[in-house]
């Protein structure tokens, strides 16, 4: 949907390749988290799905952290750069995913999925109005492809 029908350009000493691949790992990580989130509020709190959820990002990103040689960024960031993470934690991270799973408790995983699917729609609509940057065909096509599986979805018993 990024790059339409071009690949992208691969540029000496690009970090590219392992841009994408974390982004996989991302996606698969949060779907994954999703599932196993709704499993364990089946015999757990919210509270304690958000508290597994953390324990275990955070056990999964020490070790790329080490296998990364990433520990010497700690001493690199500014005051302000851990003003600005320590924000974005406690609004749009530990408060909103605070928010999703006690949402989550009520819901159906069918209506947790289309949600999430829902997530891309939206940002683009928001990109529109807020940038006024407008989708190419593929990526038109690609949103009707969302919508789509979210009306399938919604059909399923």
């Amino acid at each position: 949907m990024t790059f339409e029908f071009h690949l992208p350009e691969n540029i000496s000493g690009d970090n590219l390749l392992p841009a994408s691949l974390y982004s996989i790992l991302a996606a698969f990580s949060f779907g994954s988290a999703t599932v196993f989130g709704k499993r364990i509020l089946k015999s757990a709190s919210f509270r304690t799905a958000l508290y597994l959820r953390y324990l275990l990002t955070s056990c999964i990103m020490f070790v790329i952290v080490a296998f990364t040689c990433g520990f010497g960024d700690f001493f690199v960031a500014t005051p302000k750069n851990w003003l600005i993470f320590i924000i974005i934690a406690l609004t749009t991270g530990s408060g909103a995913i605070l928010l999703y799973y006690f949402g989550l408790r009520y819901i159906t995983a069918k209506v947790a999925t289309m949600c999430e699917l829902c997530f891309p729609i939206s940002s683009v609509i928001f990109d529109y109005l807020i940038n006024g940057n407008v989708l190419s065909p593929v990526q038109v096509a690609s949103a009707g492809l969302m919508i789509l599986s979210i009306i399938r979805i919604s059909r399923l018993n």
